[in-house]
């Protein structure tokens, strides 16, 4: 099966997710505080090549989103918030 550009870009963003997941974890699990550490600082690598590939997939066109309304916005917050308090 040969991938095309999309599903290979695809891929590694949904493997990135994966693994910053992953990472997260186990920096949750970890009793030990260097290692905790040592995981929260690759999961923010990991997050940080899960927002390059996005944004690279936005440049190709293979990937499209909306900017939020400042409704929508006001909105997340407020269910935030509400959901804090609760």
């Amino acid at each position: 099966m040969i991938l095309n550009e999309k599903e290979i870009i695809l891929d590694m963003l949904i493997t990135q997710k994966y693994m910053s997941k992953a990472y997260c974890s186990s920096a949750l699990e970890s009793i030990d505080k260097q290692l905790k550490n040592c995981f929260i600082a690759i999961q923010e690598d990991e997050q940080l090549a899960e927002n390059e590939l996005f944004d690279e997939m936005q440049k190709r066109n293979l990937y499209s989103s909306k900017n939020a309304s400042k409704n929508d916005i006001k909105s997340v917050k407020d269910n935030f918030s509400e959901n804090k308090e609760n």
